[in-house]
């Protein structure tokens, strides 16, 4: 719900600790790269740096949007084209995100692959004769969102951000928007990315960044992409028109890098690809 008070935040986070969500997230109407997102957990106060950043938001765009802070067991997108005939979806993708909801990579293979078979149960459950992934976005989520695109005249690329969370209760449940992006997102990339892959193959697009790179190796971006090339080589499929089968390398030139490089990791199996 939207709160455009420090008092209406307060209301909404009893209500919905009241509800068995202890945690709550303040987001802001619109933000990038999970930058506008803010949680409190039960135990933390209001700091005055968060008090200020809070007031900052009001002046600047009206309100916050505040959400339960979910427990999230799987993390997905769906790939559109926004069209002046409606929306048209292109692919759902699966998400590698850190614990924050924040992007860290895409898995470059089929949607259904890899899923927990518990997850896949769920999403997969007929609703209408329909799976219910594809019915809640097929009547619920895209009509509506068409409707609002066409009244604001975009069209071009989309994407949307979603994820199954565990309720209080321990049951899963879909959230079929955490947040809608109108461009070319990080999924619609490793879309593109994954027909330069084996069919058979499996793979991942990841974003590192130097600090965490530091931190776990020691390593430089530089030198790290130097040996991560060196320990897993590129391999092609043997046809007319290439595909990698296998290798880990950098998608963006590590000499000049200063805080992140983009990886490309393909393997046989899904097992065999890099933690």
């Amino acid at each position: 719900e939207a709160a455009s008070s420090l008092k209406e935040i307060a209301t909404l986070r009893r209500r919905f600790q009241e509800r068995g969500y202890p945690d709550i997230v303040l987001k802001t109407p619109f933000g990038t790269a999970a930058n506008g997102l803010r949680l409190l957990e039960k135990s933390d106060s209001l700091s005055s740096s968060l008090e200020a950043w809070i007031q900052a938001i009001f002046e600047t765009q009206g309100s916050l949007i505040v959400e339960p802070w979910l427990n999230r067991v799987f993390d997905f997108s769906v790939q559109l084209n926004a069209t002046s005939s409606g929306l048209k979806p292109i692919a759902y993708t699966q998400l590698l995100n850190n614990q924050r909801g924040q992007f860290r990579g895409i898995h470059l293979h089929r949607f259904d692959r890899g899923i927990a078979p518990e997850i896949a149960r769920f999403l997969m459950t007929p609703v209408n004769r329909q799976p219910r992934l594809y019915h809640t976005f097929d009547n619920r989520v895209l009509p509506q969102l068409s409707e609002a695109l066409s009244m604001r005249s975009y069209q071009g690329p989309l994407g949307i951000d979603s994820f199954v969370y565990r309720d209080p209760f321990g049951e899963l449940k879909l959230k079929p928007i955490a947040e809608i992006n109108p461009r070319y997102t990080m999924g619609r990339i490793g879309l593109e990315i994954a027909k330069r892959i084996a069919p058979q193959a499996v793979g991942r697009f990841e974003i590192q960044s130097a600090r965490t790179i530091k931190k776990t190796t020691g390593a430089s971006l530089q030198a790290y992409c130097q040996q991560l090339e060196r320990d897993c080589p590129t391999a092609l499929t043997d046809e007319d028109n290439p595909r990698i089968s296998s290798g880990s390398f950098p998608l963006t030139d590590p000499k000049h890098a200063e805080r992140f490089v983009a990886l490309l990791h393909v393997r046989s199996r899904l097992q065999d690809l890099p933690v």
